[in-house]
């Protein structure tokens, strides 16, 4: 069980991630909240700590996101 869990929401046509009952956000879009969250977690994983990212499907249910897969994501985004 990780200590943090960051979940990636959309609500009311906002996209925005919970941490601990706390909100973040608004972001523009779905990416822009994915990519915040992920720096977020990435920051807290530097102090040691264990943390997951889960995102919101368009089905209301969360599915988790390796870590590996969204720095190939953003590695791609910034060399495109």
């Amino acid at each position: 069980m990780p200590d943090m869990t960051f979940r990636v929401v959309h609500y009311q046509d906002i996209w925005g991630f919970r941490l601990n009952n706390h909100y973040f956000g608004p972001f523009r879009d779905r990416q822009a909240a994915i990519d915040a969250a992920f720096a977020e977690a990435r920051r807290r994983r530097a102090e040691g700590r264990t943390v997951e990212v889960l995102i919101q499907g368009s089905d209301g249910g969360f599915r988790a996101v390796p870590f590996h897969q969204q720095e190939e994501r953003a590695g791609a985004r910034r060399s495109a």
